[in-house]
């Protein structure tokens, strides 16, 4: 790998990647941006009934579906709102990322690293608005819709959350929420695999980069220690940034059930602990395996170039210090240049000029662990009696 070229970067070319849409049609533009927050519709028009019908005492109770859900709920709600924040920013750092790339020179030199942004933002577009697509929609929504049907929406106290109105009117009412809830839902899930497309597509665009790019360059001695690749790392760990927000969410309702476990014993509490704590396990694998699958290969690019700096650096040190040893009647001055050159050498150990084999550094890496440790350690020190 040859070091970095500067360039200025092409209008033309990176604008062909600054204008690929990630999502083809107007419902899937808005749905796949706030998908996080489409499923709090139902409890803030239920909430907003209630409201209107049974004053401010009511809105509180109709709010409250059971003792222990109205702090879970604000969790959620508070965690739906951050990861719909994470994601609109992700979506922001991948129409940065390849620019970024392309002016530092790690794409290779300007005349075949233009056309070959060209292809590789064409690709990227042909991908995200392809057909296929449609599959992953589909199971999420064929997911909702089996969970609906078996497990229902809407509790079964709705009506006495509206005592005090006909129950003509109930009836209605009820039948209204009942609708809303399961429109909102089936909108969400379609949301939820738009952002799913969205997330595999860009995830295989950013694991192909050394492939689509022939002159793909790792930097040796660049300030980031990451080869220069700090930002497609970044850009990973933005991809996952909702599921850490989630694996928090899961892990703080784990917590927060075992906690009320031991005060109160309900068999509902203890399902909806086992619930969580096996979505938390499905959240932490889940994510882990998102942000590495991407880097992959950028890692194999590294490793290998770590390995033959390592080697080749190997035996020039060796050379340097066999020369030392051979040259027993040498000056002074000779033999402290030889030593200089020796040390000189050692400071070009991969570990002290910082070159890695994968594209993130410790900082970066510490806020992608950190949250699952956190919550894993929490959960596991309230299953300890002491």
């Amino acid at each position: 790998m040859n070091g970095p070229l500067q360039m200025n970067p092409s209008p033309d070319a990176l604008n062909t990647w600054r204008d690929v849409s990630f999502f083809p049609t107007a419902m899937e533009s808005v749905t796949g941006r706030i998908w996080p927050v489409i499923i709090l519709v139902p409890p803030m028009c239920w909430y907003a009934l209630a409201w209107l019908i049974n004053g401010k005492r009511g809105a509180i109770w109709a709010y409250q579906f059971k003792q222990i859900v109205d702090p879970f709920e604000l969790a959620a709600i508070c965690a739906l709102a951050i990861s719909t924040i994470l994601f609109l920013q992700w979506l922001k750092s991948v129409r940065t990322l390849i620019p970024t790339l392309y002016q530092q020179g790690n794409l290779g030199a300007p005349e075949s690293a233009q056309t070959e942004v060209v292809n590789f933002s064409a690709d990227y577009k042909q991908l995200l608005h392809s057909p296929a697509r449609f599959v992953i929609i589909g199971v999420t929504l064929a997911f909702t819709a089996a969970t609906i049907w078996r497990f229902g929406i809407l509790e079964d106290v709705f009506a006495s959350h509206f005592a005090a109105v006909p129950a003509v009117l109930v009836d209605w009412l009820f039948s209204i929420m009942l609708l809303t809830e399961v429109l909102t839902f089936l909108l969400w899930s379609y949301g939820v695999g738009v952002a799913v497309w969205t997330v595999m597509v860009t995830a295989l665009q950013i694991s192909r980069l050394p492939r689509a790019f022939a002159a793909f360059t790792i930097e040796l001695g660049h300030p980031d220690k990451c080869g220069g690749l700090r930002a497609v790392g970044s850009c990973c760990l933005g991809m996952v940034s909702p599921l850490l927000v989630g694996t928090g969410l899961f892990g703080l309702w784990t917590i927060s059930a075992r906690t009320l476990a031991m005060s109160v014993h309900d068999s509902g509490l203890r399902v909806f602990i086992s619930m969580s704590e096996t979505a938390l396990s499905v959240l932490i694998i889940t994510t882990f395996v998102t942000f590495l699958a991407p880097l992959w290969s950028i890692h194999s690019c590294m490793a290998e170039l770590r390995t033959r700096f390592m080697t080749d650096l190997g035996h020039k040190l060796d050379k340097a210090l066999w020369r030392i040893h051979a040259s027993d009647a040498a000056a002074d001055a000779e033999m402290k240049g030889m030593a200089d050159r020796v040390n000189a050498l050692k400071q070009l150990e991969p570990d002290i000029i910082g070159l890695r084999a994968w594209p993130f550094d410790t900082d970066l890496l510490v806020k992608l662990i950190a949250t699952p440790v956190i919550t894993v350690l929490g959960a596991i020190a309230k299953n300890v009696r002491f």
